[in-house]
């Protein structure tokens, strides 16, 4: 069983600050062999006018291409090998403008490939990832689990329904939620979301 940690947040080395590390600890702690990857200190490749002719296709003639765009190809071919080979995805990300993160985004799309970790059929998308969960482990500033904020919250539905289309078997969410919010502020938040993590990881895991 391999488990891939992913620190979506853009300062990854500020361990007091930023909830979204101090729960990447939380959780190496629980996971000492976990792999961890720091989005923002690794080369993902953009999507971009440039790079749009190379996603979402295959090339046998690697000659035709400049290196930069081999060298873009190389890279997600080996981030699309080290998301396949975990059994266990972990996102750990603060939630930006009610949604993921833009290097996550990035990530997403190296790695959802038709060919690779889905295929179309003639019934729509059918993905290739089954036996594979999928962990958000979530930190935003106000509460929106419940109450009136929670439909503004678009970073889990987006990747409940990006990683169901890939086929995995379960997606879930655990929230260190209100870290500005006076009453709740960020300790007790990373407490209540590392006691939920106690919980919920040995059925992740299982």
């Amino acid at each position: 069983m391999q488990t891939l940690i992913i620190n979506a947040h853009p300062d990854p080395q500020n361990k007091t600050a930023y909830c979204t590390n101090r729960l990447v600890d939380c959780l190496t702690e629980k996971l000492p062999d976990a792999t961890v990857l720091n989005l923002y200190n690794e080369d993902i490749p953009e999507l971009t006018a440039e790079t749009l002719p190379l996603y979402g296709s295959v090339y046998d003639e690697k000659s035709s291409l400049s290196k930069r765009e081999q060298q873009i190809l190389a890279r997600r071919a080996e981030l699309i090998e080290q998301f396949k080979a975990a059994d266990r995805l972990i996102i750990a990300m603060p939630m930006h403008n009610f949604t993921v993160t833009s290097r996550l985004k990035d990530y997403l799309d190296n790695i959802i490939v038709p060919g690779q970790t889905f295929q179309y059929t003639r019934e729509g998308p059918q993905g290739l990832m089954g036996g594979h969960k999928a962990l958000l482990v979530q930190s935003s500033g106000s509460v929106y689990s419940t109450g009136p904020l929670a439909p503004w919250e678009q970073s889990y539905p987006f990747l409940r329904t990006a990683f169901g289309m890939l086929g995995f078997d379960s997606t879930d969410i655990v929230r260190a939620e209100g870290t500005m919010d006076p009453n709740i502020g960020p300790d007790v938040a990373v407490e209540r979301a590392c006691a939920e993590l106690e919980q919920k990881l040995p059925e992740f895991l299982a």
